[in-house]
């Protein structure tokens, strides 16, 4: 006989929600058994009014309920009719929720055997349900490196296909590149990208501490949904000066690759610090955080920030990974009267480099500047990657200028050929690039002002600007170079040649030395802050006439004799002045048997210019 389960307490006492729908139904069936349920999840008694509790037989929902208020415990407890076809049957139970309106993922291995009006558990002691959250199979379990076997349960490594949980404090390390489904960071655990690590998550991550996800500089991880914490940790390069003295060393560029990092955050505790950003509309172009009013408080995505630290040496941006493969650059001016007000400094927006052939761009200059935070120099390129966390500087050549990137694009245009130059010395670097193509000459990258002023600058002029990257019409055949020595020593022109070329010859016009760069990628030299800038020719046709100094003197005996006359000096390989006086025809004879037995650079300035000629006394 079915019996209906009302009882003169539930109905005066009990809480019925009545504002929610049941998920699943049972129909009324010839046999019913009355259950009072309490619910455990992992241990923990569930008190929750919207975990509605179904009963099954297979598939097929045999009771459900919503818990009600027990006027006897003060606890939500399920009470529930439970029908049945057959007088016997084994029963199992899953949980809905109805806040997230999803059926929940839980093990319960529980079964519950159904006897016609019998009366399951009561208020005092209930009849209890336990469930269990599953444990995944790929589980990192361990301490240490995600490539180790043993910190796996189950031993193996995960795979592309798997989703993947942390359960330990695990890390990628260099050289590692991995690939994985879903990734979710368990609650007290952690991973950390290392340099030269890779992390690419085709689906979701799960993280919400931004202590629980650490990229450290050089990492990279790829994944496409929103609110994932992390931390990116950039190292920042002390100044190998003192702070506070005029700083050529230690500036650097940074950027931040998540989402509302706040720009308090990164200033340093105790030490001193310098941190700008760059409007080259404003007279002065580097806006100091120290004392601007209108400094934004979170680091703009896609914009860079150059930034000094006294001492510390590492900095961090916590926030979230953005979640797109597509970025589009902050590009709003142009100016054909303020060159510095076509520059823009901007930063990778993203958790992984980027790459310059993919970034698509109108009416900007193609390549850009990122800054040698060791030397203070800049950097000129014409393609390859953007790390994370790193700025870059790129310059506009025409108004309604956009820049964009799309991570999944592929190249959309052919490398040309150029000729990477790089002028070095002991204090550091600069370069030049010349590019080819089959257009006419157009619009450079402007060169900038080295942070570090005792660097000496390589370039090409036109129209009066100096450029650090050019194009140039394929059928060209000589190159003007222009070096400024800031001081004089010891300098080494290097040659990074792409493409292929009939004969490249470099002529230094001071000497009168010819070099085949096709051959030969090395040239060094003495110079001096007085020497004339247009010092250097690059040949590209072997059959035009090589000027060339004549040779103007020798050494005869203990004398060098020189043919010309002028303010002479006798300079040695390290640049040193080792002899200056003036010569006439009547003085044109110089004792050198005190010269140590060497190579030497002798040069007269006269009213004709200077001539410059090597020789071993």
């Amino acid at each position: 006989m079915k019996k209906t389960f009302i009882t003169l307490a539930i109905l005066l006492f009990a809480k019925t929600l009545m504002s929610v729908e049941l998920h699943w139904k049972a129909a009324p069936l010839e046999y019913d058994m009355i259950m009072t349920a309490a619910v455990y999840i992992d241990n923990e008694e569930q008190q929750n009014e919207l975990l509605e509790l179904g009963v099954f037989l297979g598939d097929v929902v045999k009771g459900s309920a919503l818990p009600k208020l027990s006027p006897i415990t003060n606890k939500y407890l399920y009470y529930i009719n439970v029908y049945s076809e057959e007088l016997t049957a084994s029963m199992t139970f899953k949980l809905y929720n109805h806040e997230t309106e999803e059926e929940m993922v839980l093990d319960c291995s529980q079964v519950l055997d159904f006897v016609s009006e019998e009366d399951y558990g009561d208020d005092i002691i209930p009849y209890i349900i336990n469930f269990t959250t599953p444990i995944p199979a790929v589980t990192f379990i361990g301490n240490g490196s995600w490539s180790e076997t043993s910190n796996w349960r189950g031993s193996a490594l995960p795979t592309a296909d798997d989703d993947v949980f942390i359960d330990g404090d695990a890390t990628i390390t260099n050289g590692s590149n991995i690939t994985v489904k879903s990734l979710a960071i368990n609650s007290g655990k952690s991973l950390t990208i290392d340099n030269g690590g890779i992390l690419t998550v085709t689906e979701t991550v799960t993280n919400t501490d931004y202590d629980a996800l650490i990229i450290n500089e050089g990492g990279q991880i790829v994944q496409s949904n929103d609110n994932v914490a992390a931390t990116f940790k950039k190292t920042i390069v002390v100044p190998s000066n003192v702070w506070g003295e005029p700083d050529k060393t230690g500036w650097q560029f940074v950027s931040s690759p998540v989402t509302k990092s706040a720009t308090a955050d990164f200033i340093p505790i105790n030490d001193d610090y310098d941190l700008y950003k760059y409007d080259g509309t404003q007279e002065l172009q580097w806006i100091n955080y120290k004392n601007s009013d209108d400094f934004e408080e979170s680091f703009t995505s896609g914009i860079g920030y150059l930034v000094s630290y006294q001492t510390q040496a590492q900095a961090s941006f916590k926030g979230n990974l953005n979640p797109n493969s597509f970025f589009e650059f902050a590009i709003d001016s142009y100016s054909s009267d303020n060159v510095l007000a076509n520059f823009y400094l901007l930063g990778n927006p993203f958790t992984f480099e980027i790459d310059w052939e993919l970034a698509d761009y109108r009416r900007i200059e193609d390549g850009f500047a990122t800054l040698n935070s060791s030397t203070g120099s800049y950097i000129y390129n014409v393609e390859g990657l953007i790390k994370v966390g790193e700025g870059f500087m790129v310059c506009t050549t025409r108004s309604g200028a956009y820049l964009e990137y799309d991570n999944s694009a592929k190249s959309r245009r052919e490398k040309n050929d150029y000729i990477n130059i790089t002028a070095s010395n002991v204090d550091g670097s600069d370069n030049l690039i010349i590019r080819f193509d089959e257009n006419e000459e157009a619009d450079g990258f402007v060169k900038l002002e080295n942070f570090n002023d005792k660097i000496a600058n390589i370039y090409v002029k036109s129209n009066d600007n100096n450029y650090a990257i050019f194009n140039y019409n394929e059928e060209t055949t000589e190159l003007p170079l222009y070096f400024d020595a800031k001081e004089m020593g010891t300098y080494t022109l290097s040659f990074d040649i792409k493409g292929n070329y009939e004969n490249l010859y470099l002529i230094d016009k001071m000497t009168g030395e010819k070099m085949n760069l096709l051959i030969e990628n090395e040239y060094s030299f003495i110079a001096n802050s007085n020497d004339n800038p247009e010092r250097f020719i690059i040949k590209m046709d072997n059959n035009q006439q090589i000027t060339d100094n004549s040779h103007f003197a020798y050494v005869s005996g203990e004398e060098l004799i020189i043919n010309a006359e002028g303010s002479i000096q006798i300079i040695d390989m390290m640049g040193r002045v080792v002899y200056s006086n003036d010569v006439t025809n009547d003085n044109n004879r110089i004792d050198v048997r005190d010269f140590n037995s060497a190579a030497y650079i002798i040069r007269v300035i006269n009213e004709n210019g200077i001539n410059v000629q090597k020789i071993i006394l």
